[in-house]
């Protein structure tokens, strides 16, 4: 993630770029972003790099610029190490990591100012969320940050919303095939069924503040 990237704008930054730079204000909109295409705009997670810069007094260069994409390239190693760790292990997971962390198309990613490592990170955040919920599904805290994830993935890039979709049926498919049919697993069912309701209302209240 420290390595330099590109030293020069791809097509899609140089979108990110102008729309970023050339408003009077920082066009910060935290709305469902309506193409949610790669080289659209109004993703704010990208676009804060135009706050960073400002807040922090920064010079205008390609690393500055491309501050936010670096963050959420070693958030999703860090979410990506968790994720492998409690399946496989400590050394399955750093191993399996530091594949990742050489691998060029995710470098690159990383290194661009494009949507795509935000919404990875996005949606390796529902999926470690959703592993936890496996072994801690009464936990109230572990639901909040599940309708977290939620909310943020559905902030940007168009396919991160369709697999989390994806995700999550499967996830909700394998608990009802696991637990159906069990009369002692009744409560289980209905506790799951109730905090995911609660969660799915949390969702909708924090798009409708980020509104």
């Amino acid at each position: 993630g420290f390595l330099p990237g590109p030293v020069l704008l791809g097509l899609w930054e140089s979108l990110t770029f102008y729309h970023t730079f050339g408003a009077v204000d920082a066009p910060l909109s935290f709305l469902i972003a309506p193409r949610a295409n790669i080289a659209g705009q109004g993703y704010a997670l990208l676009e804060m790099a135009r706050v960073i810069i400002l807040e922090l007094h920064l010079p205008l260069n390609l690393l500055t610029f491309r501050i936010p994409s670096v963050v959420f390239g070693i958030v999703s190693l860090f979410l990506f190490f968790t994720i492998c760790r409690r399946y496989f292990g400590s050394w399955p997971a750093i191993g399996a990591t530091a594949l990742l962390a050489v691998n060029q198309v995710f470098f690159q990613a990383g290194h661009m100012m494009t949507v795509l490592v935000i919404s990875g990170a996005t949606l390796l955040f529902v999926i470690e969320r959703l592993q936890a919920l496996e072994v801690r599904y009464w936990d109230v805290k572990a639901w909040a940050g599940f309708a977290l994830s939620m909310a943020f993935v559905s902030l940007h890039y168009g396919p991160a919303r369709i697999f989390a979709v994806i995700l999550i049926g499967i996830w909700f498919g394998k608990v009802y095939w696991q637990f159906k049919g069990t009369p002692s697993s009744k409560p289980i069912l209905h506790g799951i069924w109730t905090l995911g309701g609660y969660s799915a209302v949390a969702f909708l209240f924090i798009l409708a503040l980020l509104d």
